[in-house]
């Protein structure tokens, strides 16, 4: 080859260099503006859904969450998109939230209640806030928890980022490519970090939301419950000082028999001792209200002070043809260390209600040890009571009937006193009753002095 000749083809070669080059340069650029518009699309997808989280309704959170979880997990090419709720208290993670591709099989009803101790080294990495990648399911050992877990998912690769709420890690979103592997890179990372981010806002949102909601009915609720509470009290209390005025009135005004005139002076003397009742229990339930009620540990006779009882309500039990059984022994000592006056008022209340809604049949009260504690009762053949009286009875401000019409007098804050006094004594009160069939009350009091 001539001299002329080899100087063409070095300087073809040259020229075909020149153009790999430049064809070489293209395509990196063509790669880097793929990127960029890629990068810049799904920046406009975030934005999107941040603008749909801020503007979202309370009852839109749960589908939106999902439709969003759709729309990065198409545009990413995973096959499955997910968020985990971490629940250390238990030791487990729940699967929330899942998107499937077409023809990718559901995980979620499988992935509930995981157990955080199979999957150590994972949640390690979550709560060093490091984005864990595995960009081959299967180069893990075979006997490791998160491959066993992964595996019969059919997983190829994923990739999962912590979510943390106030420095706390809460759960994780996490990309499953199932069809094939699938490699992120960081800048996509870093986006999709700014979108698990988005979530635990809308959810905290949402729990705010609900949480305003949950206090404002409360809030709606007292006040409803106070507003039926103060007209009770109004009631209750002009029925008694109507009786103390009017029959005063008539005792001032007129001139009656002895008989008549001590009849007067009985109604009134009932009419006030029922008036100082109601007003001493506001009284009572205002100083529990305000956490200024105390305990006065004694040495108590327990049969001494139900004998008392026994004593007290005998007489009120048979005007009205009613069996009152007391189930203890007047000749042997009890002694536990309670307050006293506590407990009397207490199953003073209990065997007043007795009396008052038993019209047949027997009342019987008395105590027995179960355990470390003293279990006390109070059983009639009353009216007894419906189970939706039953959730309100021990209630503050409510009554089993809140109706002014009602047919029986009364405050109805003894019950919630008893409760009340039960609790700071370090036991607990509750009921069984059907209707028509009558109640049993029983509440305990331990042995041991606790007081709460």
């Amino acid at each position: 080859m001539s001299d002329e000749d080899k100087s063409k083809q070095q300087l073809i070669e040259e020229l075909q260099q020149l153009r790999n080059l430049h064809e070489s340069e293209l395509l990196a650029h063509k790669k880097v503006e793929d990127e960029v518009a890629y990068l810049s699309d799904l920046q406009r997808i975030l934005m999107m859904i941040a603008s749909k989280y801020i503007n979202i309704s309370l009852e839109d959170v749960e589908s939106g969450i999902q439709e969003s979880l759709g729309e990065l997990g198409r545009f990413v090419n995973a096959d499955r998109v997910y968020i985990f709720d971490y629940d250390f208290k238990n030791q487990i993670c729940n699967n929330t939230h899942e998107w499937c591709e077409e023809g990718i099989e559901a995980q979620i009803n499988e992935l509930q209640g995981v157990p955080i101790d199979v999957i150590p080294w994972w949640t390690e990495a979550h709560f060093k806030n490091k984005t864990l990648f595995i960009p081959d399911v299967f180069e893990l050992s075979e006997d490791d928890g998160v491959r066993q877990i992964l595996e019969p998912q059919d997983i190829k690769s994923l990739m999962t980022l912590p979510m943390f709420n106030n420095g706390e890690l809460i759960g994780f979103l996490g990309f499953d490519s199932v069809k094939e592997h699938h490699f992120y890179t960081e800048k996509e990372e870093v986006l999709l970090k700014v979108f698990s981010d988005m979530l635990v806002n809308v959810t905290n949102r949402k729990k705010l939301t609900q949480e305003l909601i949950r206090a404002k009915n409360r809030a709606e609720e007292s006040d409803r419950l106070k507003t039926s509470f103060l007209s009770n009290m109004s009631h209750e209390i002009r029925t008694p000082m109507n009786g103390i005025l009017g029959f005063a009135g008539l005792l001032k005004e007129t001139e009656f028999s002895d008989e008549t005139h001590n009849e007067y002076l009985e109604i009134i003397e009932k009419s006030g001792q029922r008036m100082l009742n109601i007003i001493n229990d506001i009284v009572t339930i205002s100083q529990i209200e305000s956490g200024q009620a105390k305990v006065e540990i004694t040495d108590t006779d327990i049969n001494k002070e139900l004998s008392k009882l026994y004593s007290t309500y005998k007489e009120d039990a048979e005007n009205k043809g009613i069996d009152l059984i007391f189930n203890g022994d007047l000749f042997t000592k009890e002694i536990i260390q309670t307050d006293a006056d506590k407990l009397v008022s207490v199953i003073s209340n209990l065997l007043s209600n007795a009396v008052k809604f038993t019209h047949e049949g027997s009342i019987s009260f008395g105590f027995h040890k179960v355990n470390d504690s003293l279990q006390f009762y109070v059983k009639d053949t009353g009216e007894g009571i419906t189970p939706m009286q039953r959730e309100l009875i021990f209630k503050r401000f409510r009554q089993g009937n809140e109706s002014l019409a009602r047919k029986h007098e009364g405050a109805g804050l003894g019950l919630s006193i008893s409760k009340a006094y039960i609790k700071l004594l370090g036991g607990e009160i509750w009921v069984d009753s059907e209707v028509g069939k009558g109640s049993n009350f029983y509440f305990t009091l331990p042995l041991s002095i606790e007081v709460f």
